[in-house]
Order: C-alpha cells, then sequence, then structure tokens
C-alpha cells in the first residue's frame, strides 16, 4: 500500500475538475514525488508525494530464546520506532540498514508474529518461535554471518556462542576494524580491508570460523551508453564489480528501475533525469563517470 498526500493551493469553492496531469519523479525504490495540476474554476496545483510501508521478507533464525538476536530482512526499515516479538516490544533494536533489523527477544515475548513500525505504516510476519533457553554454550562457534558479502567499513552481524570475552575478530585472515559482542550469541563488526575468505571469532575458549565471505570491491564505471537519452530511455552502463549495486542516479535523480545484468553491466531506464554524471552505488561505494545529458 501507498501513501498519498496532496497540498493544494489557489483552490475556489467551485466542484467543477477538469482531469488532472500528473508527473512524478522516482527518488528511490520507496519514494517518489511529483505535481498534480488540474481546473477548479482557475488553477489547482499541489504536490504528491509516495511512500512505500515497511516489508518483512524473512527473519532468521526462526527459533529462538530470550536475549537471541533475530536478524529481520526486507525494505522501508529507515526511521523504525518500534520492533516486536508476539506482541511484546524487543529488549533492543539496531537498524542495520534500510534493509535489515538486528532485534534481542525481550524475556516475555512469545511465539507469534515479527512486527516493524515506521512513520509509513506497520509490517508484520508470522512464523517466529520463542522456546525456553537451553544451557548457555561456552565453546566459541559460528553459525552464520550477515550480509554474505558487502564492503570495507560496512557492518557484519556474526551470530553463533560462546562469543564471551572474545578478544580478536577476522574476516578473510585480516583484522576488522572494530567489533562489539553484544550478547553471546552476537557480534557486530565493521569490515576492515577485509578480504574474501573464513570470518574467524577467537575467545579464551578458543577461535572459531566459518567460511563464504565475499568482501564486495569498490565500483567502477568504464562508460555508459548512450551519453544521451529522454525520460524512458535505457542507458548500458559497463564497469566493474556491480554486483551489490544498491542505486543508479543520472544527474542528481534515481534511475526509474536498472537491471544488474553481471559483474560489469548495468542497464538502467532514465526517469526524468538530470544533465551531469552517471553512479553507480554498491555496498563497497560509489563510481561516478561525467558526460550524460538529459533530454527534456
Amino acid at each position: 500500500m501507498y501513501i498519498l498526500v496532496f497540498t493544494f493551493e489557489a483552490c475556489t469553492s467551485s466542484t467543477e475538475f477538469d482531469t488532472p496531469r500528473t508527473t512524478t519523479n522516482v527518488l528511490s525504490d520507496s519514494t517518489i514525488t511529483g505535481s498534480t495540476t488540474g481546473t477548479m474554476n482557475g488553477t489547482t496545483n499541489g504536490t504528491m508525494t509516495v511512500t512505500a510501508p515497511p516489508v518483512i521478507t524473512s527473519f532468521t533464525p526462526t527459533s529462538v530464546t530470550a536475549g537471541t538476536v533475530v536478524h529481520i530482512l526486507g525494505t522501508g526499515f529507515t526511521g523504525t520506532s518500534a520492533v516486536t516479538i508476539g506482541g511484546v516490544a524487543v529488549t533492543s533494536f539496531t537498524v542495520v540498514s534500510d534493509g535489515q533489523i538486528s532485534a534481542v527477544v525481550h524475556p516475555n515475548s512469545m511465539s507469534g508474529s515479527v512486527s516493524v513500525t515506521t512513520s509509513r505504516g506497520v509490517a508484520a510476519r508470522s512464523g517466529l518461535i520463542v522456546t525456553s533457553a537451553p544451557p548457555q554454550s561456552s565453546v566459541t562457534q559460528i553459525s552464520s554471518f550477515l550480509p554474505p558479502s558487502t564492503g570495507a567499513g560496512t557492518e557484519i552481524a556474526i551470530l553463533g556462542s560462546g562469543f564471551t570475552g572474545a578478544t580478536a575478530v577476522s574476516i578473510g585472515g585480516v583484522p576488522v576494524a572494530s567489533f562489539k559482542v553484544v550478547t553471546p550469541s552476537l557480534i557486530e563488526a565493521v569490515v576492515g580491508a577485509g578480504a574474501s575468505g573464513s570470518v574467524s571469532v577467537t575467545t579464551p575458549s578458543g577461535t572459531a570460523s566459518l567460511a563464504g565471505f565475499t568482501l564486495a570491491l569498490p565500483p567502477t564505471i568504464t562508460s555508459f551508453t548512450p551519453t544521451t537519452a529522454p525520460n524512458g530511455g535505457i542507458v548500458t552502463i559497463n564497469g566493474t564489480n556491480f554486483t551489490t549495486a544498491v542505486g543508479v542516479k543520472f544527474g542528481d535523480v534515481y534511475a526509474r528501475t536498472y537491471t544488474i545484468v553481471s559483474p560489469t553491466q548495468i542497464i538502467a531506464t532514465v526517469s526524468t533525469g538530470a544533465t551531469g554524471s552517471v553512479s553507480v552505488r554498491t555496498l563497497a561505494g560509489t563510481a561516478t563517470l561525467a558526460g550524460f545529458t538529459f533530454l527534456p
């Protein structure tokens, strides 16, 4: 569902209204702005804002105990004001990104739905099971980490057990820039120079490792064609390291849509556009290349 907000000026008391004309501008995957003009015994001007509500696509793990960290995945999480599990507010939560929240299960939580509340609405997804806590393991183990691929300077969540007293965390054999032991089952670490390979955690009980992390390298743009395009035009962008792309712009305006064809190519549809640089933003950084001309 989308929320439409209209603001009109210079309206008269007449009820006659001609067919309005609406133009829109796609700013991001969740926000569209635009204007509407029509006649209400005169000219009526207005603005329209379309904002997508949050959506929960999945969460992990699906069976938890009090104090466990649940990682909630979806879209539209920016500005989250509340997270509940089984109708009970979580002990704490962190908005890792617009698509991920890490939440600590409250002791009073019950099995049921996970819900996320923002100013744009409430998202809920059922299926979380809350059980009694088993004896805390003192053995250091890594069960998973999220995301499996990201760039230097971004955060990774490491799940497992026995993390109390952790003295070192490394990714691909390279120490992370920083880390925090949130609970005995969760570590939040900031990727350093990094390398692809295993994620490792060292505690007084020993060292645990889990393979499968891929370091996302900064993107580059080598060319794009055509160099001029109107609203709705298709532009092919060539470069490197596009796999984790999260945004494409023409000038300062987001592309209407884009498809990651391969790590070296993106096909994007121009929105209202602007003359200037073409830019591609990924989890590892942003690449830009000047020379694009928007055709009104």
